[in-house]
């Protein structure tokens, strides 16, 4: 019998946190009308399939890095680091997440079960290999982000729109650059950091005109997209109007991820940086209603 403190810690070895993440999928439903209810069942299994996906990926993680872990000053406190969980446990966990991964995409479409097993075997790679290759590592995460909103854009029957997905792109690749370069400035302060093959290449010159580059090139396709059908975008090119939301918002997360929240930099956890701040939550909520005003209204 499985007890409610061994079933919080395989929660939470879940990271729920991190959940949000997948929310990108639903992105379809703000961008694009959706006018039947198998359209949002079809989006509701993709992402719960992502979510399942993601937390068993985390467990593949943790069995890999479960030497670094134990002697890094924070993640020794996760479950199987600690010792609290058993790698038996883990694997047994991770296997049942596997499995609801599986049945979650095939409830939606083929091509949403290629996509999200895509995504797996791409995050499989990047724990085993491509997380200690430098560009390798931060275009990985990146391009996890794109393969969810492609996967919501398939599970309405749009077609998707080069634009914003490589806008989705950029943005990741901004967010992981800003986390290695953060965790490049933790190697200095704490002896007790797990440090990546790939930090002890990376400059934090280097990641700053990287994060600059991607970053700029986000929002310059972000406009591209809402210009309209002109340029193969948005539905409506009165989408340029969130535009500044957007740049409000990327301002926002600049000036506020230098923040120390406990052990670690609000930038270096984009996840607790947007459960925290309330700024960045309120300029997110606004750009949300104003998109879904602007793809609904003439619908």
């Amino acid at each position: 019998m499985l007890s409610l403190k061994k079933f919080k810690n395989l929660f939470y070895s879940a990271r729920p946190r991190q959940w949000s993440k997948n929310l990108i999928c639903l992105s379809a439903v703000i961008i694009t009308p959706v006018s039947n209810f198998e359209q949002i069942e079809n989006i509701i299994w993709v992402t719960l399939g992502f979510i399942f996906a993601s937390s068993f990926i985390y467990q593949i993680n943790d069995l890999v890095d479960l030497q670094f872990d134990k002697l890094d000053s924070i993640k020794c406190k996760r479950p199987l680091a600690s010792g609290i969980l058993s790698k038996r446990e883990i694997i047994y966990f991770s296997i049942f997440l596997f499995i609801l991964f599986i049945f979650c995409a095939l409830k939606s479409s083929n091509e949403a079960f290629f996509i999200t097993s895509s995504y797996t075997l791409i995050q499989i790679l990047y724990c085993k290999l491509l997380k200690n290759i430098p560009i390798f590592d931060i275009y990985a995460i990146a391009l996890g982000f794109i393969l969810r909103a492609l996967s919501g854009v398939i599970a309405v029957g749009a077609i998707p729109s080069s634009w914003f997905l490589i806008t989705t792109g950029f943005m990741a690749l901004f967010l992981a650059t800003q986390k290695r370069k953060f965790e490049l400035a933790r190697v200095s302060k704490d002896e007790t950091f797990n440090l990546r093959a790939v930090l002890r290449i990376y400059t934090k010159s280097f990641l700053e005109k990287l994060e600059i580059l991607s970053l700029t090139s986000g929002f310059i396709t972000y406009v591209f997209w809402a210009s309209g059908p002109i340029l193969n975008g948005a539905n409506s090119s009165y989408m340029l109007l969130t535009s500044p939301i957007l740049l409000a918002g990327i301002n926002r997360y600049q000036l506020m991820s230098q923040v120390k929240n406990g052990d670690i930099y609000l930038g270096e956890s984009p996840t607790i940086f947007l459960f925290q701040d309330k700024g960045i939550q309120s300029i997110l909520l606004f750009w949300l209603l104003l998109t879904l005003l602007i793809t609904y209204a003439n619908f």
